[in-house]
Protein backbone atom coordinates (compact mmCIF):
# COMPACT_ATOMS: atom_id res chain seq x y z
CA UNK A 1 0.00 0.00 0.00
CA UNK A 2 2.99 2.54 0.83
CA UNK A 3 4.87 1.63 -1.43
CA UNK A 4 1.33 2.29 -4.29
CA UNK A 5 0.58 5.53 -2.74
CA UNK A 6 4.33 6.62 -3.45
CA UNK A 7 4.03 5.75 -6.90
CA UNK A 8 0.86 7.25 -7.04
CA UNK A 9 2.59 10.07 -5.66
CA UNK A 10 5.15 10.79 -7.75
CA UNK A 11 2.78 10.07 -10.61
CA UNK A 12 1.39 13.22 -9.52
CA UNK A 13 3.68 15.41 -9.25
CA UNK A 14 5.92 14.60 -12.71
CA UNK A 15 1.49 15.40 -13.89
CA UNK A 16 1.83 18.49 -12.05
CA UNK A 17 5.21 19.51 -13.29
CA UNK A 18 4.73 19.10 -16.40
CA UNK A 19 1.04 21.00 -16.50
CA UNK A 20 2.53 23.94 -14.27
CA UNK A 21 1.63 26.91 -16.79
CA UNK A 22 -1.83 25.02 -16.92
CA UNK A 23 -2.61 24.76 -13.65
CA UNK A 24 -0.66 27.64 -11.87
CA UNK A 25 -2.57 30.87 -12.75
CA UNK A 26 -0.75 32.69 -10.14
CA UNK A 27 -0.07 35.50 -13.08
CA UNK A 28 -3.47 36.10 -13.51
CA UNK A 29 -4.51 36.51 -9.90
CA UNK A 30 -1.76 38.85 -9.81
CA UNK A 31 -3.23 41.15 -13.02
CA UNK A 32 -4.49 44.03 -11.70
CA UNK A 33 -5.52 46.18 -13.85
CA UNK A 34 -6.75 50.43 -12.80
CA UNK A 35 -8.50 52.13 -14.99
CA UNK A 36 -12.45 52.98 -15.35
CA UNK A 37 -12.60 52.62 -19.34
CA UNK A 38 -13.41 49.65 -21.26
CA UNK A 39 -10.51 47.59 -21.87
CA UNK A 40 -9.73 47.99 -18.08
CA UNK A 41 -12.96 46.60 -17.10
CA UNK A 42 -13.28 44.30 -19.18
CA UNK A 43 -10.12 42.75 -18.62
CA UNK A 44 -11.42 42.46 -14.96
CA UNK A 45 -14.03 40.95 -15.96
CA UNK A 46 -12.35 38.22 -18.01
CA UNK A 47 -10.14 37.62 -15.10
CA UNK A 48 -12.72 36.86 -12.92
CA UNK A 49 -14.32 34.43 -15.25
CA UNK A 50 -10.85 32.82 -15.73
CA UNK A 51 -10.12 32.05 -12.40
CA UNK A 52 -14.18 30.54 -11.58
CA UNK A 53 -13.68 28.85 -14.15
CA UNK A 54 -10.78 27.50 -13.26
CA UNK A 55 -10.98 27.09 -9.64
CA UNK A 56 -14.63 26.42 -8.83
CA UNK A 57 -15.25 24.89 -12.34
CA UNK A 58 -12.35 22.95 -12.64
CA UNK A 59 -12.58 23.47 -16.63
CA UNK A 60 -8.93 24.23 -17.17
CA UNK A 61 -9.92 24.31 -21.42
CA UNK A 62 -12.07 27.39 -20.87
CA UNK A 63 -10.34 28.98 -18.19
CA UNK A 64 -7.41 29.13 -20.37
CA UNK A 65 -9.19 30.83 -23.04
CA UNK A 66 -10.48 33.65 -20.78
CA UNK A 67 -6.96 33.99 -19.35
CA UNK A 68 -5.48 34.43 -22.63
CA UNK A 69 -8.30 37.10 -23.42
CA UNK A 70 -7.81 39.32 -19.95
CA UNK A 71 -4.51 39.71 -21.09
CA UNK A 72 -4.77 40.53 -24.36
CA UNK A 73 -7.04 43.27 -23.33
CA UNK A 74 -4.80 44.45 -20.68
CA UNK A 75 -2.71 44.79 -23.02
CA UNK A 76 -4.83 47.18 -25.26
CA UNK A 77 -5.90 44.77 -27.49
CA UNK A 78 -9.19 44.20 -28.69
CA UNK A 79 -11.54 41.35 -27.79
CA UNK A 80 -15.13 40.66 -29.65
CA UNK A 81 -17.89 39.12 -27.70
CA UNK A 82 -17.78 35.61 -28.47
CA UNK A 83 -18.46 34.07 -31.78
CA UNK A 84 -21.03 31.54 -31.79
CA UNK A 85 -19.45 29.69 -34.70
CA UNK A 86 -16.65 29.00 -32.66
CA UNK A 87 -18.59 27.31 -30.03
CA UNK A 88 -20.99 24.27 -30.25
CA UNK A 89 -24.02 25.59 -28.85
CA UNK A 90 -27.26 23.36 -29.07
CA UNK A 91 -29.13 24.84 -32.52
CA UNK A 92 -32.51 25.08 -30.16
CA UNK A 93 -30.50 28.44 -28.54
CA UNK A 94 -28.62 29.68 -31.17
CA UNK A 95 -31.22 32.23 -32.74
CA UNK A 96 -31.62 33.99 -29.15
CA UNK A 97 -28.14 34.49 -28.99
CA UNK A 98 -27.31 35.07 -32.18
CA UNK A 99 -29.97 38.15 -31.95
CA UNK A 100 -28.30 38.98 -28.09
CA UNK A 101 -24.79 39.09 -29.28
CA UNK A 102 -26.22 42.03 -32.69
CA UNK A 103 -27.58 43.55 -29.75
CA UNK A 104 -24.59 43.81 -27.58
CA UNK A 105 -22.39 44.35 -30.85
CA UNK A 106 -25.00 47.51 -31.86
CA UNK A 107 -24.81 48.93 -28.14
CA UNK A 108 -21.12 48.52 -28.07
CA UNK A 109 -20.12 50.04 -31.69
CA UNK A 110 -23.23 52.53 -30.59
CA UNK A 111 -20.34 54.19 -27.88
CA UNK A 112 -21.45 52.26 -24.88
CA UNK A 113 -17.74 51.25 -24.51
CA UNK A 114 -17.20 54.95 -23.85
CA UNK A 115 -20.61 56.01 -21.91
CA UNK A 116 -20.98 53.11 -19.66
CA UNK A 117 -17.60 51.04 -19.86
CA UNK A 118 -17.98 49.15 -16.94
CA UNK A 119 -21.50 47.89 -17.71
CA UNK A 120 -20.33 47.27 -21.40
CA UNK A 121 -17.50 44.89 -19.94
CA UNK A 122 -20.07 43.40 -17.89
CA UNK A 123 -22.44 43.07 -20.58
CA UNK A 124 -19.67 41.54 -23.12
CA UNK A 125 -18.24 39.16 -20.14
CA UNK A 126 -22.16 38.17 -18.85
CA UNK A 127 -22.99 37.12 -22.88
CA UNK A 128 -19.35 34.86 -23.34
CA UNK A 129 -20.13 33.53 -20.03
CA UNK A 130 -23.82 32.41 -21.21
CA UNK A 131 -22.22 31.14 -24.53
CA UNK A 132 -19.54 29.43 -22.38
CA UNK A 133 -21.97 27.65 -20.31
CA UNK A 134 -24.47 26.72 -23.07
CA UNK A 135 -21.88 24.81 -25.02
CA UNK A 136 -21.70 22.77 -22.01
CA UNK A 137 -25.50 22.60 -21.58
CA UNK A 138 -25.65 20.47 -18.28
CA UNK A 139 -25.73 23.54 -15.59
CA UNK A 140 -29.19 25.15 -16.37
CA UNK A 141 -28.60 27.27 -13.69
CA UNK A 142 -25.45 28.71 -14.29
CA UNK A 143 -26.96 28.95 -18.02
CA UNK A 144 -29.78 30.99 -16.09
CA UNK A 145 -27.69 33.33 -14.27
CA UNK A 146 -25.24 34.38 -16.91
CA UNK A 147 -28.10 35.07 -19.72
CA UNK A 148 -29.70 37.30 -16.74
CA UNK A 149 -26.77 39.23 -16.03
CA UNK A 150 -26.12 39.55 -19.65
CA UNK A 151 -29.94 41.55 -20.22
CA UNK A 152 -29.72 43.34 -17.08
CA UNK A 153 -26.13 44.88 -17.87
CA UNK A 154 -26.99 44.97 -21.99
CA UNK A 155 -30.17 46.77 -20.76
CA UNK A 156 -28.28 49.52 -18.24
CA UNK A 157 -25.53 50.30 -21.92
CA UNK A 158 -28.91 50.93 -24.05
CA UNK A 159 -30.38 53.33 -20.89
CA UNK A 160 -26.87 55.04 -20.50
CA UNK A 161 -26.82 55.67 -24.62
CA UNK A 162 -30.30 57.14 -24.34
CA UNK A 163 -29.84 59.60 -21.45
CA UNK A 164 -26.41 60.29 -23.53
CA UNK A 165 -28.20 60.51 -26.96
CA UNK A 166 -30.93 62.63 -24.93
CA UNK A 167 -28.53 65.10 -23.23
CA UNK A 168 -27.66 68.66 -24.61
CA UNK A 169 -24.13 68.64 -26.35
CA UNK A 170 -21.81 70.91 -24.22
CA UNK A 171 -20.14 72.43 -27.36
CA UNK A 172 -23.03 73.51 -29.30
CA UNK A 173 -23.44 77.49 -28.85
Amino acid sequence: MQKTLRYCSALLAIFVAGCGATLDYSDLRNLNVKGQDFKSALSREYRSFAIYEHDEMLDLNDASHFKKKAFLVALGQPAEPEALDKWNVPQKHKSEMASARRRLVAALRAGGRAVTPEKAARAQASFDCWVEQQEENFQPEHIAQCRKKFYQSVKHVEEGLAVAAAAPDAFTI
